[in-house]
């Protein structure tokens, strides 16, 4: 039971960490619909030129994003495997779903 009881707190170690990470970004993103964006186009410069991404709405769904040149987007795979490793335990996510759907592997 030590041995489990190690994994379980090493598990949550990484989920911590994960998080103390995830919040480390910035505030939420700013949106503009888009009858805001020819009144609003000096203000949505100033926002995406200081770093922020601006998400461009249409009857309250996003049907653009503007984001700062030269940012990457962050890599998500590889911060995955750097908290739980190339093969984490437990069962993979698409058996989670099929067995909650009733497949059942």
């Amino acid at each position: 039971m030590n041995g489990m009881f190690s994994l379980l707190e090493t598990q949550f170690l990484k989920w911590f960490l994960a998080r103390q990470h995830a919040r480390s970004y910035p505030d939420p993103v700013k949106t503009a619909s888009v009858e805001q964006v020819p009144e609003q186009w000096p203000d949505i410069l100033k926002w995406v030129r200081s770093g922020e991404e601006v998400q461009m709405t249409d009857h309250d769904k996003v049907v653009a994003k503007l984001v700062p040149a030269g940012v990457s987007q962050p890599d998500f795979v590889s911060r995955a495997k750097a908290v739980w490793g190339e093969n984490p335990p437990g069962k993979p996510l698409s058996e989670i779903v099929s067995d909650s759907r009733g497949g059942g592997g």
